[in-house]
């Protein structure tokens, strides 16, 4: 999973794409797990407006069903919740604002390529 800017975890930590990810075999101590494992499979996304928007992590379709059926509504709004306030939490610090762009530059990059590619 992706580390966020400044997040330490004990799991091994590879460079992809300049950028930190912590790898685990799929079973961790579910307190190490980092910020992107914990918010999986959404993605906190800044609005124009400075607010945060929740969206499903198309990156996860490879793992979460849930995601390949774009199925938001199988999560419970409590968790929803919870992940956009975490978003708005992270706007709070300027190196995780940018990181948190980035994401949604990403984000909807893979969703025009999904749209060319699979839908008429």
């Amino acid at each position: 999973m992706l580390l966020f800017p400044g997040e330490t975890t004990p799991l091994r930590v590879v460079a992809q794409n300049g950028r930190r990810v912590a790898v685990c075999g799929g079973q961790c101590d579910r307190s190490d797990r980092p910020l992107s494992c914990r918010l999986f499979p959404f993605l906190p996304v800044p609005t124009d407006d400075g607010t945060i928007s929740v969206r499903l992590d198309m990156r996860g379709r490879g793992v979460c069903p849930l995601v390949r059926l774009e199925k938001e509504a199988a999560f419970s709004h409590r968790f929803l919740h919870r992940v956009r306030r975490a978003g708005q939490q992270l706007l709070r610090d300027s190196e995780t604002r940018a990181f948190l762009w980035s994401l949604r530059r990403e984000a909807e990059t893979c969703e025009e390529m999904r749209q060319l590619l699979f839908e008429k």
